[in-house]
This record gives C-alpha cells, structure tokens and sequence, in this order.
C-alpha cells in the first residue's frame, strides 16, 4: 500500500479496533461476521462502498428492487455512474481506492 495515500494508517487502525473487539468478547454485528460486511449503515447507503451495495443486494434481493425500481423511476444511480444494479452483478468489484478518505478516480 502506498503510505501516501492513507490507507495503509486506515488499515492499521481498522486491524487494531478489531483486535481490541476480540480481545474484549464484545459481541459483533452479524454483517461483518456472517455476511462479511465492510461497513455497517443504512442498507442501501449512498455513502456505502460497492463491495457493502453488493452485498446488500444479494442479501436483501427484495429490497434491492424496490431501490433499483426507484433508479429507473428518477433516472438517478445510487451512485455518481453507478447503477445499483451493476454493482451488485459486479460483486463490488472494481471498488475506487481510497485516497484521505474520499473516493479517488
């Protein structure tokens, strides 16, 4: 990772809270556990990364229709040129890097 960027310290920190979860026996939320979630926020964030958006949908195909049925309906992407349903037969691939903490690209 190039330590310029950000991420590596944003890795870091990331590894060092889940350490001290697991250290602690505090009880984590089943989307990171059995779903392998990255972030936990709304089900369909905006703010969410593609991998979390894809794995939403496969999750919640239900809901995820009702949202992708509101994209077509206001010609508007969940994303900036990205449709919700892209990104879930993408698999979240293709995800930007992060670059202090926005989105590059």
């Amino acid at each position: 990772m190039d330590d310029r960027s950000g991420v590596g310290a944003d890795r870091a920190q990331r590894d060092q809270v889940w350490a001290q979860i697991e250290r602690s026996g505090l009880a984590v939320h089943p989307w990171y556990r059995q779903h392998g979630g990255e972030r936990l926020s709304c089900m369909f964030c905006p703010l969410a990364g593609r991998k979390d958006l894809a794995l939403a949908g496969r999750t919640y195909p239900e809901e995820a229709a009702k949202y992708m049925q509101l994209e077509r309906r206001y010609d508007s992407p969940i994303k900036p040129g990205h449709w919700l349903a892209d990104i879930i037969a993408k698999g979240g691939a293709n995800q930007l890097p992060l670059v202090f903490g926005r989105r590059s690209g």
